[in-house]
Parts: structure tokens; C-alpha cells; sequence
């Protein structure tokens, strides 16, 4: 081998162009020489060095506002800052939600991308190592597996769906036959009071 790297690209020769393979050994090799590394330090040394000077130049701006705003709270009614802070306190917590909520969709559609081309990988493997023809049969077998379990998910779902229906039609009848009853009940001692008055009013007529 012509640079000491050239193994590390050796399974690459079979799917780019000559010549490529030898291209990014030296790359490789020259990134990871002394003379870049002293390179990456010197900007890493350049780049403090201008923040350094950056945050020198804007500490008397930071020092002013913070004066000013330390003389606004001074001056300004409890009652304003209360509300300001409060105002404050919801912006910043709207603002993390939303960067949770970012980072939460991007995470998501980053694993939904990952899975998808893993799926595509794996088939294009499949077609590769097995042909066309038994990979499309193992698909169809793989499918139709898929779809009887999805179908028999459905059909369990289906039926306790059904039977908690029933059951919550049968708890409301029972309560609605319960309240009759009660209902009932509440208007027999009634009629017979009511039943009983009339014949004392008449016995008092009678008397």
C-alpha cells in the first residue's frame, strides 16, 4: 500500500471511481498530521483571544444597562415589578416549551427517517443477497402475517368495545329501574296518608 491508511479503505475500491480511495487516505493522513493539529490550535488560540476582546469591549454596556435597570426596579411600584416579573417568568417557560417541543418533533421525525431508510437498507440487502424473487415471497409472507395480526388486534378490540357497551347500557337501565322503583315507593305512603285524611275529615263530619 502506497499511504499507511489505505487498508481502512480497502472495502470502498469496489463502489468508487479509481484513484478515490487513495484521494481520502491522504486526506485522512493529512488531517491527522502535526501540522494540522497546530493549525486547529493556533484558531482555537485566535478565537478566545477575539471573545476575550469582545466581551472586554462590552462589559461597559452591560454595566450601564444593568445600572439602569437596577434604578427602574428601585423607582418603580411593587405592584409593576410583581406583574413584570411574572411576564418574565412565563416567557421564559413559553420558550423552553417550545425549544421541548422542537427537540422533542425532531427527535421523533429523526427516528422515523432512521427506521424507514434501516427498512429500505434491509430490503435492498435482501434483494441483493436473495433475488427478487424469494425477497418479494418473504415480503408476502412477512405481510400477510402483519395484516392477520392487525386483523385479529381489530376484532379483539371490536369485542371488548361491544361488551363495554353492553355493560355501561345494562348499568344505566338498572339505575333507571332503580330510580322508579324509589319513585313508587315515595308516592304509595303518600296516597295512603292522603287516603287516611279523607276518612278522618269524614269521620269528622260524621261526628
Amino acid at each position: 500500500m502506497d499511504e499507511p491508511s489505505d487498508w481502512s479503505f480497502d472495502n470502498l475500491k469496489d463502489f468508487l471511481p479509481p484513484g478515490t480511495t487513495t484521494a481520502l487516505a491522504r486526506l485522512y493522513a493529512r488531517l491527522l498530521s502535526p501540522d494540522m493539529s497546530d493549525l486547529f490550535d493556533k484558531a482555537q488560540a485566535q478565537l478566545s483571544t477575539h471573545l476575550s476582546t469582545l466581551l472586554t469591549a462590552l462589559q461597559p454596556l452591560y454595566t450601564a444597562l444593568e445600572t439602569q435597570f437596577s434604578i427602574l426596579l428601585a423607582s418603580a411600584p411593587p405592584g409593576l415589578v410583581a406583574a413584570g416579573t411574572l411576564l418574565l417568568v412565563a416567557i421564559v417557560v413559553i420558550q423552553i416549551l417550545s425549544i421541548i417541543r422542537r427537540l422533542i418533533l425532531f427527535g421523533t421525525r429523526l427516528v422515523f427517517q432512521l427506521v424507514f431508510w434501516a427498512c429500505v437498507g434491509l430490503i435492498v440487502s435482501a434483494v441483493w443477497q436473495r433475488g427478487v424473487g424469494r425477497t418479494a415471497r418473504d415480503l408476502a409472507v412477512v405481510g400477510g402475517k402483519v395484516v392477520g395480526w392487525s386483523v385479529g388486534a381489530a376484532e379483539v378490540w371490536w369485542a371488548e368495545y361491544e361488551k363495554a357497551q353492553a355493560a355501561e347500557r345494562q348499568a344505566s337501565t338498572s339505575s333507571y329501574g332503580a330510580g322508579r322503583a324509589g319513585g313508587g315507593q315515595r308516592g304509595g305512603p303518600s296516597s295512603g296518608s292522603s287516603g287516611r285524611g279523607g276518612g278522618s275529615g269524614n269521620g269528622g263530619g260524621w261526628w
